[in-house]
């Protein structure tokens, strides 16, 4: 994926309560080109009643999510990284700087964000001093 189209669609802010048939015009718009991965990141969020995402409660800002996959595995995902093999052989074979890395897990991510109700926060800071 192109670094501007992660990037939009990181920014991307639509109240899915307005419509959701633009927000999936949008999104077919900026990831013309990763049908086949906005597809599989919308299979992940039916097949889920919510994104678990874990926060610190602290203005830091820090978070994780976990995300189960089809095949009922859960991965734990930042901002620009998943525990998912597609993405760790996305990079270890990535040659260039100019696409992001990303995955049907982290699109999801962006995704659920747009969808009220779909991310269910735990605020825990003793776990996430383990990770930061």
């Amino acid at each position: 994926m192109k670094d501007f189209q992660w990037s939009f669609l990181c920014n991307l802010k639509v109240d899915i309560t307005d419509n959701v048939e633009e927000m999936f015009r949008a999104l077919n718009f900026i990831l013309c080109d990763e049908r086949k991965l906005l597809e599989a990141a919308v299979e992940v969020l039916d097949s889920l009643q919510y994104i678990e995402q874990f926060s610190s409660g602290s203005s830091t800002g820090r978070h994780f999510w976990k995300v189960s996959g089809s095949k009922g595995n859960e991965y734990l995902c930042l901002q620009k990284f998943c525990t998912c093999r597609r993405y760790l052989e996305l990079e270890k074979n990535d040659n260039t700087s100019e696409d992001t890395i990303v995955c049907k897990h982290l699109v999801a991510i962006q995704i659920a964000a747009m969808i009220p109700g779909k991310i269910k926060e735990t605020v825990s800071p003793l776990l996430l001093s383990f990770f930061f």
